[in-house]
């Protein structure tokens, strides 16, 4: 229970933080930075393309990891890292655990040094800021769809979207993946 009270308290603390939006970066800057910290062998550079976000930012880019014989389609994720890293490997954490189970869902590719979150400074960036700060990168496969606000709502939409929830809902009740970390 304390856990969970420390939990709640690390997200009561991130809602509070006033939020500066990580560096805007060139498509250049993007590519140098993916293939110099994750297993890539080429990142197209034109296919680079800044994706709708609210605090942290988000693009859209084309390239080939190492080993595979086809390019795919991935999102690289720059967050400010003072946006509490525990929430951070949290998020890692649930995604990992759903796609273990072949849950559909999103989740963090490993980096050559097999991290799913890595924190750079501004000037890892090659980004000229009047004040120094840090970054947390991580990359994601790609998964095309719309989001749930941009879909006219139906019947079928709805019992498709709760059938994913119970499936959800499963998969954690029958974990011990919250009350392990929680003490529960």
């Amino acid at each position: 229970r304390s856990q969970l009270l420390k939990s709640r308290e690390l997200l009561s603390t991130y809602r509070r933080m006033p939020a500066r939006r990580p560096p805007d970066l060139s498509p250049g800057i993007l590519s140098d930075t993916v293939l110099r910290l994750f297993p890539f062998e080429n990142v197209d550079q034109t296919s680079v393309l800044q994706l709708v976000s609210y605090e942290d930012r988000n693009y859209y880019f084309v390239g080939t990891l190492q080993g595979q014989p086809t390019t795919d389609e991935f999102v690289f994720k720059i967050s400010n890292a003072s946006a509490c890293l525990d929430l951070i490997e949290g998020q890692n954490d649930v995604m990992n655990y759903l796609k273990e189970r072949d849950i559909p869902c999103s989740y963090p590719l490993a980096s050559r040094q097999r991290d799913y979150c890595i924190v750079v400074s501004s000037s890892d960036l090659q980004f000229i800021s009047d004040s120094a700060f840090s970054c947390c990168i991580r990359v994601f496969p790609f998964l095309q769809g719309n989001l749930l606000n941009s879909v006219k709502v139906t019947e079928q939409l709805l019992r498709c979207v709760g059938r994913f929830v119970g499936t959800l809902d499963n998969a954690f009740e029958v974990s011990d993946f919250f009350s392990a970390d929680l003490g529960l």
